[in-house]
This record gives structure tokens, sequence and C-alpha cells, in this order.
């Protein structure tokens, strides 16, 4: 779509475009709604949470996803100090979501977690790989 674009007036021929609220009537200039490649959404724990040992690390997406291969065992990793924990990941497509269960219960101490190698299953097909790692921690007391 085309738009004219006019000044503010003779002097000052500077115009301001808001192409970041859903206020506006032209589909064309509306914020954008989502995107097209996995975006994390949220994490269960929180970043930076502190408490007991979680159950399950749920991490949830702005759109169902697919694994990048053939399937999610890459898809979340988790280390505590530098070493990996062993676990399972299940996947959720009523919740976009996966869950990364750990073989054992987790000791106390600081875990990092890491979500990539998956690409996002949008309504249109198009979909694409996330583009950075996304990367949160939380600490077990």
């Amino acid at each position: 779509m085309n738009s004219l674009v006019r000044p503010n007036s003779p002097t000052d021929l500077t115009q301001l475009f808001d192409d970041t609220s859903d206020t506006n009537a032209d589909d064309s200039h509306k914020a954008v709604q989502n995107w097209r490649d996995a975006l994390v959404g949220g994490t269960t724990p929180a970043n930076g949470a502190t408490g007991a040992a979680p159950a399950a690390i749920t991490v949830t997406f702005n759109w169902d996803v697919k694994p990048e291969g053939t399937d999610f065992s890459n898809a979340i990793a988790v280390s505590r100090g530098g070493a990996a924990v062993a676990g399972t990941i299940t996947h959720t497509a009523a919740a976009n979501a996966l869950t990364f269960t750990p073989a054992a219960a987790l000791a106390a101490g600081s875990y990092s977690v890491t979500v990539d190698h998956v690409v996002a299953i949008t309504p249109t097909g198009d979909g694409i790989k996330i583009r950075t790692p996304y990367t949160f921690t939380f600490t077990v007391s």
C-alpha cells in the first residue's frame, strides 16, 4: 500500500508516522503483531528466580514450535556449574510449550538454560528458526 507523505507545514518538513500502536485504522501502520521466528514468551522458573527445585522447566513460545532437526533432544540445554544436566524434553502444542524434565532432582546451585534449535509453526507456514539462542538462569536454594 502506498501512502501520501505530507510535511507538517512549509517550514516544518517533518511528519509523524505512528507505526507502534493498534489504534491506526490503516493496517499497514499498526504495531508488529507477532514475529515469524520462535520467540520465548515465558519460562518456569522465571529468569533470575531463586527457590525450591522445580520438578520441570517449561518454556513457552509466541507460536507452537517444531524441532530444527528430527526431534527436540537439543532444544533445551540445562547446565549447573558448566556440567550438563540430563533430562527429557516434551512438547505441548496446545500451550506452545516445551518442558525439560530432569532425570534426577535438581541439587542446590545456579542453573543456566539455553533454548535453541526450534522453528516456529506459524498459521501461514512461513515460520523460521529461533534467531538467537535464548538463555536464562535460576537458582535452587
